[in-house]
């Protein structure tokens, strides 16, 4: 059985990872990892890495305050992270779920599989987050 995008990009054949599998599933991998360890790089480069989505195009991005919503979790400032992004631990849950998915299909050569409703629910949260701190304003974010 092979899982497919279309007719050009299997995943899987014969219950095992091709190719194009292993490499879905380390960029996976590591934009996960990347992502839910981005505030700590933060700190290292001293605040100068730019959310390159806010440079493009001037507005912030649906993860904005996610950043600074972990900093300020992990010093117990709870209300003021819930302030900066309300998704945030919602975001880090998702994002290590996926990372240890990764990991497993990586180390099994089996792919995985989410079902839709659970993306569908955590990209629509996002965008109405996204959608909310556009409205507010730049002082929450």
């Amino acid at each position: 059985m092979a899982v497919a995008f279309g007719n050009r990009f299997v995943i899987e054949r014969d219950h095992r990872l091709t190719l194009f599998g292993y490499l879905l599933y380390s960029a996976i991998f590591l934009t996960c990892t990347v992502t839910l360890f981005y505030p700590l790089f933060d700190v290292l480069f001293q605040g100068q890495l730019q959310c390159l989505f806010q440079t493009l195009t001037g507005h912030p991005c649906p993860t904005c305050g996610y950043s600074r919503a972990l900093s300020s979790a992990s010093q117990g400032h709870w209300s003021q992270a819930f302030l900066y992004n309300p998704l945030w631990m919602l975001f880090m849950l998702y994002l290590a779920a996926l990372s240890t998915l990764s990991i497993k299909a990586l180390w099994q050569s089996k792919s995985f599989a989410i079902k839709a409703v659970w993306i569908k629910l955590f990209v629509g949260a996002l965008l109405v987050n996204w959608v909310v701190k556009l409205v507010i304003g730049g002082g929450y974010y």
